[in-house]
């Protein structure tokens, strides 16, 4: 490991100087030549040398005299790697007088330096004077700070929507349009879903939903505008989908049945008659057998487009008193042609 070289700081030498002057800690009276010891106890400042937080293998000293702290008087480094040593030294040879002690170590991750100084030791021929020195440890901040700058957003909701129509056969179209609002004028995604049948275009505010299946089934409408948020707030790594934070629905029932037959005697759904057998409907005797569909005829008891009256009397004139049917069964008369006042 390579040895560091340490300059003792010269303002803290110089306080040491002054402080020693105030205490008069140097001792007079000394003969020339005689010497005496300082024994150190370091403290590493919550890190004590072989815990399981840092590692340190080596504590450095450096004592200054006080009346000269430019330069050291002695220097080393204390090997704390052994097991069970402690941080602390003995210096003897020091002739009496103030001395100053400055203390350093880092651990071997690099993360983390100590530093501490003594006050002003007096040291006294013949006798070892005891001081201790806590070293105060500093590490590199492990933890970060985010700053989060929060924005309320109102979500799109579903204003209005149209179903129409809401029964259809097999293989028919249901026209669906929705309509979004958002208060603050984000853009809106719309999505149609069914578990049965299909969408001609499921991303559109408007269009057509189509029957597959026999039964009812559920339809719905739902809005977003999520995209539009995520972009804004630029949520990393990608904007968040549609329908992740906000989404408003809407569900309705339709009812898909089978496709008419004509004739085959039931009204199904957009039939206005059917001759049967048996015969059903409305004026079932001026029923088009082709398409189940009523021929608007005078005297069918309905009144048409250019009638004045359905029925009309045996004269063929308009008789609110006439029956114009024989026992419920349609009339025969030639004379019910004109169906005109």
């Amino acid at each position: 490991m390579k040895k560091a070289r340490f300059r003792f700081p010269t303002s803290i030498a110089w306080c040491l100087v002054g402080a020693l002057a105030m205490t008069g800690c140097a001792s007079e009276g000394t003969q020339g030549g005689e010497t005496g010891s300082m024994a150190m106890n370091i403290d590493l400042g919550g890190f004590p040398p072989g815990s399981s937080d840092e590692t340190f293998e080596t504590v450095q000293w450096v004592i200054v005299d006080v009346s000269a702290p430019t330069t050291p008087v002695a220097q080393g480094q204390i090997n704390v790697a052994q097991a069970g040593s402690t941080a602390s030294f003995v210096k003897f040879g020091l002739p009496p007088g103030g001395y100053g002690v400055l203390l350093t170590a880092t651990s071997v991750s690099g993360a983390t330096t100590c530093e501490g100084q003594g006050a002003i030791f007096s040291v006294f021929a013949d006798q070892e004077t005891p001081g201790s020195i806590l070293l105060n440890c500093s590490s590199e901040r492990e933890l970060g700070a985010l700053r989060i700058n929060g924005e309320f957003n109102r979500c799109a909701i579903v204003k209005s929507a149209t179903v129409s129509p809401a029964v259809v056969s097999v293989g028919g179209f249901i026209d669906v349009t929705a309509q979004a609002q958002d208060d603050e004028g984000d853009a809106v995604v719309y999505e149609w879903r069914a578990l049965s049948g299909t969408f001609t275009d499921p991303a559109a505010a408007t269009t057509q939903y189509r029957c597959e299946a026999i039964g009812t089934h559920d339809i719905t409408i739902a809005v977003s505008d999520d995209e539009d948020q995520a972009a804004h707030n630029n949520f990393p790594p990608t904007p968040a989908p549609a329908f992740t934070y906000c989404e408003d629905t809407w569900t309705t029932t339709v009812e898909c049945v089978s496709a008419p037959t004509c004739p085959n005697g039931v009204l199904d759904p957009g039939e206005d008659c059917d001759v049967g057998p048996p015969p059903v409907g409305p004026s079932w005797f001026t029923c088009d057998p082709a398409s189940c569909l009523r021929v608007p005829t005078c005297g069918d008891g309905i009144v048409d487009a250019g009638e004045a009256c359905d029925p009309c009397d045996d004269a063929g004139g308009c008789d609110p008193g006439a029956a114009g049917y024989n026992g419920g069964m349609p009339t025969t008369d030639p004379f019910c042609s004109s169906c005109q006042a």
